[in-house]
């Protein structure tokens, strides 16, 4: 089972690299695990009022389910309001259960963020907030609120004041207004194009096949990236080599594929979120974008259940396209 342990270690330690989490950020967090469990709350009081029933999408993006959300907290929102987006929810009814996840999570600097009925919150780092750091995250983001209010009422009155002046000053002039052009300013777009999505998608479902295969050199070679930070962070931590790291992680991959029972879940490309950021492209997903069937593992008398789950990637562009920078389990 530690092989495993390691398997999954590994690939979270690798999310670590991509960038530092500021003091903002860690805060940001913080607020994202709140506003979930507010989410959750709302979710319940849905199902006590519905017979027991919990939201479906559409439901959960409607007005009559803002009104429990406001039940929940009063505060809350429909968006996000670290990004400004609308929160991600998945409603499955086989399983009477559902999950709700932040829609840009890279905001919040937290790869794999999310609330399930059946796991409870998820982050991938950070402590879970206790009620009384909850409040008080309330109130901070209260008072801030109504300072930003403040702030933006006093610019508002002064930036009248100003064009009140500048157009009485005009009026003495008496002359002829002259209209300058508008000068547009360069935007950076962060939008993925069509053609990487494809190239992207092949990518994915490359690495999927090589899994289906079970060609193990090859899934190897697709992930080296992603190993090989981890290995390294793995050594410069002082926890021990990294080709202990580059063994363990191809040792679980190789015991994963030749279990009996090994079974790929259908490739899942249907709800996919591409978003760039400098010339990485991350990818995710509320389910797991490529998993296998739950494995029954006996070690010492004792049984464990294994998936192999991964929600995200990050790619890198090369000449010859995208190739997988890092990844993630959930």
């Amino acid at each position: 089972m530690r092989k495993f342990v390691v398997f999954a270690l590994v690939a979270l330690m690798s999310s670590l690299l991509l960038c530092g989490a500021s003091y903002a950020q860690q805060k940001a967090d913080r607020e994202c695990a709140a506003r979930i469990k507010t989410l959750s709350q709302a979710v319940e009081l849905w199902a006590n009022d519905n017979g027991g029933k919990f939201p479906t999408r559409e439901e959960f993006e409607s007005e009559a389910f803002l009104k429990y959300v406001k039940k929940a907290d009063p505060a809350a929102g429909a968006a996000c309001r670290c990004c400004d987006k609308g929160w991600l929810y998945e409603f499955y009814p086989s399983g009477k259960t559902y999950m709700i996840k932040c829609p840009n999570p890279w905001v919040h600097n937290a790869s794999a963020y999310y609330y399930s009925r059946d796991n409870g919150t998820v982050q991938s780092k950070g402590a879970p907030l206790s009620e009384k750091e909850i409040k008080a995250l309330k109130e901070k983001r209260l008072k801030d609120q109504a300072k930003a209010d403040k702030a933006k009422a006093d610019k508002a009155a002064a930036d009248k004041a100003k064009a009140d002046k500048a157009a009485a000053d005009k009026a003495k002039a008496d002359k002829p207004k002259t209209e300058q052009p508008k000068v547009k300013e360069p935007v950076s777009s962060r939008e993925v194009s069509e053609e990487d999505k494809s190239a992207i998608l092949a990518v994915i479902k490359e690495l999927y096949d090589a899994y289906a295969e079970k060609n193990l050199d090859k899934i190897m070679e697709m992930q080296r990236n992603s190993i090989e930070a981890s290995a390294i962070d793995y050594e410069n931590q002082g926890k021990g080599s990294a080709q202990d790291v580059r063994d363990a992680y191809r040792s679980a991959t190789e015991e994963i594929l030749n279990h009996k029972e090994f079974k790929m879940m259908p490739l899942n490309t249907s709800d996919l979120t591409f978003q760039k950021k400098g010339s990485l492209c991350r990818v995710t997903s509320v389910v797991p974008i490529i998993a296998t069937d739950r494995l029954e593992i006996s070690e010492d008398g004792k049984y464990f259940f294994v998936r192999l789950r991964i929600g995200e990637f990050v790619f890198s562009p090369t000449e010859n396209g995208w190739e997988i920078q890092t990844m993630y389990l959930y």
